[in-house]
Formats: C-alpha cells, sequence, structure tokens
C-alpha cells in the first residue's frame, strides 16, 4: 500500500470505565497486546478534524486483558468518567511494526479476490469495514459489491 494513503493516527482503543479516585481510566485496547500501548507516552481524542494529544503519565496491564492509564490533566473520578465510551488513538508512526505485518485499518478499501479454482483473482468486492469480537478473538469482514 502507498505509504501517501496510509492515515497518520490508528484507532487503538477504548475507555471503558475509570480506575481509582485520582482520575484512572480503564481502557479496552484493540492491539496485539496491552503491553504494547503501554510504552506510548501519547495518546490522542479526535475533537472534529483535530487530535487532542493526551500525556500519559502510567500505564499498566491489568488481567492481561485491559490497560490501565493515569493521564495528565485527568486527576479526578469525574474527569476520568468524561472519558468513558472515548476511544483513543495512537500516531502510526508509534507503533511500528515487523517485515510481514499490517494494520487492519490499512485493509478497508482493498479489493477482495476470489479464490476458488477458476475463478482466481476475480473482484467479489472491497473491504468496508472490520468488526472484532474482542471475547473470541473473531474478526469479521464487511464487503462492499
Amino acid at each position: 500500500m502507498a505509504e501517501a494513503t496510509l492515515i497518520p493516527y490508528l484507532e487503538c482503543g477504548r475507555v471503558i470505565n475509570t480506575h481509582g479516585c485520582r482520575g484512572g481510566i480503564k481502557v479496552e485496547p484493540w492491539a496485539d497486546s496491552p503491553a504494547d500501548l503501554c510504552r506510548l507516552g501519547h495518546l490522542f481524542l479526535r475533537r472534529g478534524a483535530d487530535m487532542l494529544p493526551l500525556t500519559v503519565r502510567r500505564a499498566s496491564v491489568m488481567k492481561g486483558q485491559f490497560l490501565l492509564l493515569e493521564v495528565e490533566g485527568v486527576t479526578n473520578m469525574d474527569a476520568a468518567s468524561a472519558l468513558r465510551g472515548e476511544v483513543l488513538y495512537a500516531r502510526r508512526a508509534d507503533m511500528p511494526l515487523r517485515k510481514g505485518q499490517y494494520f487492519l485499518a490499512d485493509a478497508e478499501g482493498l479489493p477482495v479476490r476470489d479464490g476458488r479454482p477458476g475463478r482466481e483473482g476475480q473482484v467479489l468486492g472491497r473491504v468496508a469495514e472490520i468488526l472484532i469480537a474482542a471475547i473470541t478473538n473473531n474478526f469479521f469482514i464487511t464487503l462492499i459489491f
């Protein structure tokens, strides 16, 4: 995929709850491992066309599947509660991939080709969205025909 077509920010999780009384937030991570997100110094919130940076003061993994964050400026339960339901973003540049790895977001818009004998390569449609069942780690692809 051409570098110019890649989006600069990637969805990386959703705030699902508060944690403690000092402004901690509990995040459902959308990454291979919650630990991948613990290394990030900044996450972002979308505000219209702008990305609002959040400076991560502390990050840890809870029960192997959730991310606990403390971010600058969020110092009490009310401020943390106001973030509930927010989608968090990471800069693509902060999320390096190993050779042969790709972000699911980059598959959107790509053609889906038939692999059946006699139909190899025929375009069936385009990837419209990818839905992930977090509990089972299954994913479902919606095609545009």
